[in-house]
This record gives structure tokens, C-alpha cells and sequence, in this order.
């Protein structure tokens, strides 16, 4: 993996790169690479991760140097963009407001209008940035953190993402990713000072068509 070309900021304290889609961003098994295993072998130091993006999503990703220091408390806004299958219409902007529960043993989380025991409030908003023949490029905003919660709100929503089959996708992608991009973050790395982080999307035509209109 060439760290070189997918850092996108880093000071003393925290580094940011574009991950890749269908590389993991952590790993129990310590026989399977991860972006974060991987990170510290080329650097020969510790790092820690600070936000988690699924493996196959790619994105901006956050690490500090610090132990004692959460990134998480610095970043104060996040935007994804996402392309999801063109099942139905949508208005130009929208909030989706689920319950989510956790389920480990299938690795995937299960959505619910109606708020029932185990589950949590999910809620996200959505832009429509283009629509397309056959599918839709939205800009997201999270207002919760929850497990796999833009793939499960959307599919529960009809509108699953390209290739997340797990979710209802048509298809897989061949790259063993999705089209779901963690694009932008904006954080304080320093007390008075804002800083604003932006991942390039992955190379192919859909992506290429989200580029044009964010």
C-alpha cells in the first residue's frame, strides 16, 4: 500500500488518508492485512484509530499519535457521498430518522420505523446531487453514529448503494467495494483553527459523474 499517495493531511499530532475501498480499516486477525496494521509497519510507530469506515467503503480516514488524544472530539462535521439504485423517487432533500439494532452474528444491522427494545435512533440527511439513468448520487450528512447505518437507512429507505449486495444491491462491484465515499471532514487541530479534509474519489465512471457536482 503507498502511503505516500493516500495521506491527505498530517501534523504532529494526527494523520488522514483516502482509504481504499475493500481494505479493512482495523482487523482482529492479525493474519489479515488492515490500513491501520499496514500504516504502522511503514512508519514504525503507533498509531490509533479514530473513526472507522466499513471495508468496503472508501474515504477519508483519521489517525492520532496520541493516545490520550480523540480525534473524534475535534472533527465537527462529515459529509459522504453516495450512489444508490435508482428504485425510486426522491425529493431534492430529505431526513431519515430509523431505529437501528446491532446484530453481530450476521455482521449487519437491521432498520425499524418503530423504536423497539435493543434498538437506537439513527438519523441522516440527504441531498439528491444528480440523478442518472439508473442510479441516484446523494450527499449525506450523519447526525448519529451508528453500525453500518447509511447502508442499512438506505436500504430500508428502497434505495440500497451500488453493490452492497449484504444490503440489497443488484450486484457486488468488482473491486469488492461500494459506492459509498467518506468524502470530507471538517475538524480543529488546533484550538482557533478549522481545518477541512478532502478525499478524491476512487477512479471510475460513477465516481467521476459524483465529482462533477461536489
Amino acid at each position: 500500500m503507498d502511503f505516500d499517495t493516500l495521506i491527505l493531511w498530517e501534523n504532529d499530532d494526527y494523520l488522514v488518508l483516502n482509504k481504499p475501498a475493500g481494505v479493512a480499516s482495523q482487523s482482529s486477525n492479525q493474519t489479515v492485512p488492515s490500513v491501520w496494521k499496514l500504516l504502522e509497519q511503514e512508519r514504525k510507530q503507533a498509531f490509533h484509530l479514530s473513526n472507522r469506515l466499513d471495508q468496503p467503503v472508501s474515504g477519508c480516514l483519521a489517525f492520532s499519535k496520541h493516545q490520550d488524544e480523540g480525534f473524534q472530539k475535534q472533527t465537527i462535521h462529515k459529509v459522504y457521498v453516495a450512489i444508490v439504485e435508482k428504485k425510486k423517487d426522491l425529493d431534492e432533500q430529505g431526513t431519515l430518522m430509523n431505529y437501528i439494532k446491532r446484530v453481530p452474528a450476521k455482521s449487519k444491522s437491521i432498520c425499524s420505523d418503530d423504536k423497539k427494545e435493543g434498538y437506537k435512533k439513527a438519523v441522516l440527511h440527504y441531498t439528491v446531487l444528480k440523478e442518472l439513468d439508473n442510479y441516484i448520487i446523494l450527499k449525506i450528512i450523519l447526525r448519529t453514529g451508528r453500525f453500518h447505518q447509511i447502508r442499512s437507512q438506505l436500504s430500508h429507505f428502497g434505495i440500497p448503494i451500488k453493490g452492497d449486495v449484504k444490503y440489497g444491491a443488484r450486484r457486488k462491484n468488482k473491486d469488492r467495494g461500494i459506492h459509498l465515499h467518506a468524502r470530507e471532514i471538517k475538524l480543529y487541530p488546533n484550538t482557533d483553527q478549522e481545518k477541512t479534509i478532502i478525499a478524491d474519489f476512487p477512479e471510475d465512471t460513477l465516481w467521476s459523474e459524483a465529482a462533477t457536482v461536489i
